[in-house]
């Protein structure tokens, strides 16, 4: 008899329901607190701080949820006239609670309990593992259920009440997630969960034009629909209410699943810029197929109540007991059942949850926007969730928030991270009451509207914070706030300073200066492949045989200047002029006879020692003049002394002074200019007592540069001064 009226109530309760999918929650305040283990819940991009943790059964992390949508305590019980009154009281304003209330008032309860629980690193790479039981169950009330309590029936007929959103559901499932996730640099992560569900028990129904329609005269409850099933135990179903019976499921009934299904988690987290970080993430994304002790229920309701039956009180046997019969006899019924035993579907509700977070101090602080939205059959809920987080150190951060869109200006949020050894806490909350009422020393919230909240204990085990971002976690780190960009060794203090961006420290730099892009050696100088004293970035002849003599663009001398270049020259005085062969020797059809008597002018190359040399390469750097000018400044006078003695006493010395700009201007003002400074040079040896008739001054402009115009170091390099030196002898055959 007892199982007659369990199924009984069990039908009665269903056929007024319509089924909601399983609308899992979750703590929003968690969603920035970067030192607990378990935040990949919410985005699986984000990877734990520490190498390995292991979450304690139960403990290691449970969720609990309860609420409703529409109002609070501070809605049915309030002070008026200083007295309390409750909103049914004569006194108070039943349109102001009714007015309150959404189209359909959601009651919502959800809890997560991890079973076994672990992740590790494993390189740039985060595995995860997770046993999680999960129960969720809703009920729907339209507000047309409440409308009838609260003003009654206002008109003699036909006042009617919309009952097809008066609803609920329960799952209960068992959820094994693995996860992944990459992060590829500090600014960009992605991950994801696959997710088994077992199904091990769930009730959905569906109503179709469920109302209620009263008179003077009746009340009419009608209204089809229909009740998914599938529970461990056994419920058999007839054509009647009467005929509904349930059997008590055993032991081992209540752990072999009813269900099966799967589902996906996918998570995503770049910085755009430094400081900002935007994450995204889809959860619980799935679905469960119901195919074991599966009943589909379809019913047909006709309910017609016309008054109380005729009642003999003056009748000598008349008996008390009769007056209940009566009142049921006032009720004209029709309720038909029908089953079947097919599979069906019910799927898990979606949350896209978007995240902006700004840090400051090196990360110790940060302010997080979140919104997270879910979608429940037809229907979207949105929420917008505000945080402050503080992260003073690795062991410790805390966080506060508010939820705009759920929940009311006396609620806010709050989370505690905290790490003692090996062992992390959690603790975070999204709606904490800030009012309260006591009755009988019991405190209870007083305007909320539901309380959500989260736990956690789980091992942790080298943990894996790098807070200034050098890529050295910040328990190696014994320069933990290096500057964004600097590089840094193992240790992740600052390397030496390369001024050149060479590779090779300052401290070893023999060429401090090298310019940007040139290849050097170890000791930061730029290669000189053939050894001829001229890099390889202002090399115009790079594979100058060894020992050769080159000029100031490395490529070979040629002093008679007949194409030859001396190291190849059998002939290395030809005069200017004359056609020579490969060998560099005057054609051998100039005739003989003209050859013997005639008086040539012979240009040798004299020999020139390192002192000389030097001299020469000092001048060559360090002529200066004004600029645009062919005035020779002061600092550039002690060279051209030296020059002009070595002239005077050297008398059989002819020198030619070659001028030369970079290509800044126009190529005949450059021209003219580089002609005037060589000009300026041979006057002063004049001045100095060096004879006109031995100097020979020439002007090339921005010809030949030696060094890459587009730098200024370049150009400064091109802006010179050249000496070449000869001497004449004369000789008759």
């Amino acid at each position: 008899m007892k199982k007659k009226y369990i199924g009984k109530t069990l039908l009665i309760i269903c056929l007024l329901l319509r089924g909601f999918s399983a609308n899992s929650q979750q703590v929003n305040t968690m969603y920035f607190m970067e030192n607990v283990p378990v935040r990949n819940y919410l985005n699986p991009a984000f990877q734990p701080l520490s190498d390995f943790y292991f979450g304690l059964p139960i403990l290691g992390y449970s969720q609990f949820s309860i609420g409703n949508n529409s109002v609070t305590l501070k809605d049915i019980i309030y002070k008026q006239n200083n007295q309390t009154i409750f909103f049914f009281d004569p006194a108070g304003n039943k349109q102001l609670f009714y007015n309150l209330l959404k189209p359909t008032t959601i009651f919502q309860t959800n809890t997560n309990v991890n079973l076994l629980d672990f992740g590790f690193r494993s390189g740039n790479s985060y595995w995860t593992f997770s046993l999680t039981q999960k129960l969720d169950g809703n009920i729907g009330i339209p507000k047309d259920f409440l409308k009838l309590p609260l003003f009654g029936t206002p008109e003699l007929y036909n006042n009617a009440f919309n009952f097809d959103n008066l609803s609920a559901d329960l799952s209960v499932y068992t959820e094994v997630a693995l996860g992944y996730s990459l992060k590829s640099n500090e600014k960009f992560s992605i991950g994801g969960k696959i997710k088994f569900l077992y199904g091990m028990a769930n009730i959905s129904t569906r109503n179709q034009n469920l109302s209620l329609n009263t008179g003077v005269d009746k009340w009419v409850v009608s209204g089809n629909g229909a009740v998914n099933a599938s529970l461990p135990g056994n419920l058999k179903v007839g054509n009647q209410i009467d005929s509904l019976s349930y059997a008590a499921p055993s032991s081992s009934d209540l752990i072999k699943p009813n269900g099966m299904g799967a589902g996906i988690d996918l998570g995503i987290s770049l910085k755009p810029i430094d400081n900002l970080t935007v994450s995204a993430s889809l959860t619980d994304l799935g679905f469960i197929t119901w195919n074991h002790n599966v009943n589909n229920i379809n019913y047909n309701i006709d309910y017609t109540y016309s008054g109380v039956g005729p009642i003999n009180v003056l009748n000598s046997n008349f008996d008390s007991n009769t007056i209940p019969d009566s009142i049921i006899n006032g009720f004209n019924k029709s309720t038909t059942l029908s089953s079947t035993q097919k599979a069906y579907t019910t799927f898990t509700s979606p949350k896209l949850n978007v995240g902006v977070e700004y840090s400051f101090l090196q990360n110790k602080l940060s302010l997080g926007l979140l919104s997270r939205t879910i979608k429940h059959q037809n229907n979207i809920f949105e929420e917008i969730t505000g945080s402050v987080n503080g992260r003073p150190t690795n062991w410790f951060n805390m966080s506060l928030s508010y939820s705009v869109m759920n929940g009311r200006m006396s609620n806010i949020g709050a989370g505690l991270g905290l790490r003692t050894g090996f062992v992390s806490w959690t603790l975070a909350a999204d709606y904490i009451p800030l009012y309260y009422v006591s009755s009988s020393n019991v405190m209870i919230p007083y305007n909320t509207k539901g309380l959500n909240f989260a736990l956690g204990i789980n091992f942790v085990f080298n943990t894996h914070k790098d807070s200034d971002h050098d890529g050295v976690v910040d328990k190696l780190d014994k320069c933990p706030e290096t500057p964004k960009g600097v590089k840094v060794d193992k240790k992740g203090c600052p390397l030496p300073l390369d001024s050149d961006g060479d590779g090779i420290a300052d401290v070893l730099d023999k060429c401090p200066n090298t310019p940007k892009g040139v290849k050097v050696d170890k000791n930061g100088c730029p290669i000189d492949s053939d050894g001829d004293g001229v890099p390889d970035y202002l090399d115009k002849c790079s594979n100058t045989p060894a020992s050769v003599k080159v000029d100031s663009v490395g490529c070979p001398i040629d002093t008679d200047h007949d194409g030859v270049p001396d190291y190849l020259d059998k002939c290395a005085d030809t005069p200017k002029g004359v056609k020579v062969d490969k060998n560099g020797c005057p054609d051998n059809s100039i005739s003989t006879k003209q050859e013997s008597k005639t008086t040539i002018k012979k240009e040798i190359k004299p020999v020139v020692n390192k002192q000389l040399s030097s001299l020469f390469q000092k001048a060559f750097q360090g002529i200066k003049f004004e600029s645009g000018n062919d005035i020779i400044l002061a600092s550039s006078k002690n060279i051209l002394n030296q020059i002009a003695g070595v002239l005077k006493f050297n008398p059989k010395y002819l020198i030619e002074i070659r001028g030369f700009t970079d290509n800044v201007g126009k190529p005949e003002a450059n021209k003219k200019l580089s002609e005037k400074r060589a000009q300026a040079v041979k006057k002063y040896f004049v001045r100095k007592a060096v004879e006109e008739a031995r100097i020979k001054a020439v002007g090339y402009g921005n010809e030949f540069p030696i060094a890459d115009n587009k730098t200024a170091k370049g150009r400064a390099l091109n802006r010179r001064v050249e000496f070449i030196v000869t001497y004449e002898e004369i000789s008759l055959k």
